[in-house]
């Protein structure tokens, strides 16, 4: 789970609700600090929040990637040489950040649930929210155990999600408690716009967007064209706007266009197949 927004959002302020309703008053967020820290919290909490998690590095990113697929924990024991620990991740993390570049690459951003907040117009002070939930925090739980009971035998039953949200496993478990309530249709509308949040979010700040859409006006929707000749092209669109092109190559461009079609799709109508002498011939359209 990933918040990101302006200061004073309530991004902590919600995540350590969270904890202080499963876990008592003692919970509380904490701050990524280094990769065996952070390897040593996840075998061993079952909720985690790391707070203002702006730290841009690949072991940040790799180790995010690595638990939403599922991998297994070895580090080396402390005060040996060849000691090696073995676990398996037990915690659901939790992030908060102010700025987005951690979760840019792809593969991270579509293993995330991603909420943007903005800035509270009232603002009130935390203690007010966690007096609040621990006072009633015995009736919370006894009406959570209840629901979870009447949602057992929908969570056991057959029911297989299909769709464009990348965590499959997550939205099949949603869309089985979303029956109990007679909601699905509310909750597929809402992984669809996860969907799109997860595919958008690598591409802000990307100006290849930008590009392409001016590249659409000058008639090109529709239209197939090669890599090569793309490349040419967009690269005379980019000089024309003062925009920077990123991509020193075709072969490079290719590689980062071919990656990104799924990502594109969230915007444009995009679509490719093989040409002559077996290029790859790209189209473009707005999408409508």
């Amino acid at each position: 789970l990933v918040m990101t927004g302006d200061y004073g959002s309530g991004k902590s302020t919600i995540q350590r609700l969270v904890g202080n309703l499963l876990f008592g008053s003692n919970f509380n967020v904490t701050t990524l600090q280094s990769e065996r820290d952070f390897l040593t919290s996840i075998i061993s909490r079952y909720y985690l929040v790391y707070d203002n998690v702006d730290i841009d590095t690949d072991w940040v990113r790799n180790s995010i990637a690595s638990l939403a697929t599922g991998f297994k924990v070895e580090i080396r024991k402390l005060y040996t040489n060849l000691e090696i620990f073995e676990a398996d991740p037990i915690c659901y993390l939790a992030m908060n950040s102010m700025t987005q570049s951690i979760y840019k690459r792809p593969d991270v951003a579509s293993r995330l649930l991603i909420f943007r907040t903005k800035a509270l117009a009232v603002k009130k002070p935390q203690y007010f929210f966690t007096k609040n939930l621990l006072d009633n925090r015995n009736e919370m739980l006894s009406e959570l155990m209840d629901n979870l009971q009447e949602m057992l035998p929908y969570i056991n039953n057959d029911f297989s999600y299909s769709g464009e949200f990348r965590m499959a496993d997550f939205a099949n478990v949603g869309m089985k408690i979303a029956a109990r309530f007679g909601r699905e249709y509310e909750l597929k509308s809402i992984l669809e716009i996860m969907a799109r949040e997860q595919s958008i979010l690598p591409l802000e700040d990307n100006p290849l967007i930008d590009i392409i859409e001016k590249w659409l006006v000058k008639g090109n929707s529709g239209k197939y064209i090669s890599t090569a000749n793309l490349f040419t092209e967009l690269k005379i669109v980019a000089d024309e706007h003062k925009i920077p092109f990123l991509y020193k190559s075709t072969i490079t461009f290719g590689k980062i266009l071919s990656s990104s079609v799924v990502n594109l799709k969230q915007i444009l109508d995009v679509d490719f197949r093989k040409g002559g002498g077996n290029k790859t011939m790209w189209t473009f359209s707005p999408k409508i």
